[in-house]
């Protein structure tokens, strides 16, 4: 292992990059919560907060932290299309079939799942969706999706770097849908012509990895335990969908893992959302809202807001990981001053605090969980895979790691 010193800097913006989600301000009792590029604020860390019996912890006060430059042999997943896809509805923007990735877990892993949404961006007209379709054909379309993937993290079949994951059943499902995972609408008139089946896809790869002619006797009718987990746009996804999927899966212990989409869009110094976007994006992308949410709340456009469904409506447990320096995020703020950027950061580190499950760093860096940063980056002698590994099987030690500027 090698020491590495990290001071704060000022990242300019790179490229015009698609902010994560759209979000309007939420107020609650507590400290601040966030949201991923655009956020809400939030109270404490929500009702999924509790899921391990770790405690929380901070760092130690420095900005000094340990990197392990070893690197695990990222795994092979294969390509799968959605069986029947047109007539299930679960299909891009463009209309060809959705994919997702796979690969077999072994030995104690088996009837254990990682089920990943991938992210992306987004577009909410149809002016910002034919733009995307030309500068991110892959976001719109499963054309030129390749048979073999490659991920690591915690993904990499490696028993010494990811000790706790290694060998579960892997699912990268890819993103080619817009809508932030919860879109439910076929093509239109309006210029384009583009699907919105997030939700869709998801129900549709949850169905189809229950084929035991596919998928063998481990299949996931038969799973014990599953990590639901979204990376950037995928982790707005987890919001909407995670009390929705432990539903579905209501025989195994399923948790949520939600990797760089909790920021404050007040600590960003950005203005609340008009409420006529909300009813927009609904009507536009054929938003499906979280339940409860939808019951609850008085005025329930409100529900397209990923913060306020995770802060006040998501049941199901989730780990949050946040890196305070995320580059996405920077490049989102309106006038990135040192002292907006810290206000930006102590969002962060107050989210995760309260919360009670999360993962902290300050490495400049945009989404962790499929990158070999989650075993490599250490606070205080714990990984982002060590701290979630605490959590999810409720050992003892920190649940919640924040490292300190």
């Amino acid at each position: 292992m090698r020491r590495l010193v990290l001071h704060w800097v000022c990242v300019c913006a790179l490229a015009s990059v698609p902010v994560v989600g759209c979000g309007d301000e939420t107020t609650a009792a507590g400290g601040t919560g966030g949201s991923g590029a655009t956020g809400g604020d939030g109270g404490t860390g929500g009702m999924g907060g509790e899921g391990g019996s770790g405690d929380a912890c901070s760092g130690s006060g420095s900005s000094e932290v340990l990197r392990d430059n070893k690197f695990a042999e990222p795994r092979t997943l294969i390509r799968f299309f959605v069986k029947d896809a047109a007539a299930r509805n679960a299909v891009c923007n463009d209309g060809t079939d959705a994919v997702f990735y796979f690969a077999a877990g072994s030995g104690t892993g088996e009837g254990k799942w990682i089920i990943n949404l991938e992210g992306g961006g987004d577009c909410g007209t149809p002016d910002a969706c034919i733009a995307r379709e030309e500068s991110r054909p892959d976001k719109v379309s499963s054309a030129s999706y390749p048979e073999t993937t490659t991920r690591d993290g915690i993904f990499a079949p490696d028993p010494v770097l990811n000790p706790d994951f290694f060998n579960w059943n892997a699912v990268h499902i890819k993103y080619c849908s817009s809508a932030w995972w919860h879109g439910s609408k076929a093509a239109t008139e309006e210029p384009g012509g583009f699907h919105f089946r997030g939700h869709d896809i998801i129900h549709a790869v949850l169905e189809d990895l229950q084929d035991a002619a596919e998928f063998g006797s481990d299949n996931l009718a038969n799973a014990t335990a599953v990590i639901f987990s979204g990376e950037s746009a995928g982790a707005v996804g987890v919001k909407h969908n995670l009390d929705r999927v432990a539903e579905t899966l209501s025989w195994a212990d399923v948790r949520g893992l939600d990797d760089s989409a909790f920021f404050s869009r007040a600590a960003m110094g950005i203005a609340p959302a008009e409420a006529a976007n909300y009813t927009n994006r609904i009507e536009y992308q054929g938003l499906v809202l979280d339940d409860s949410c939808a019951e609850e709340e008085p005025e329930p456009d409100i529900c397209a807001e990923m913060m306020t469904v995770a802060l006040r409506h998501v049941t199901t447990p989730y780990f949050v990981v946040i890196d305070q320096g995320d580059t996405i995020v920077r490049i989102s703020i309106p006038n990135p001053t040192p002292e907006r950027l810290e206000i930006v950061a102590a969002s962060a580190r107050q989210f995760v605090t309260d919360h009670g499950a999360g993962f902290a760093p300050w490495n400049n860096q945009h989404v962790w969980i499929g990158l070999a940063s989650a075993y490599q980056y250490r606070v205080d002698g714990s990984s982002m895979l060590e701290t979630f590994g605490r959590w999810h099987f409720g050992r003892e030690g920190c649940s919640a790691v924040v490292q300190r500027p």
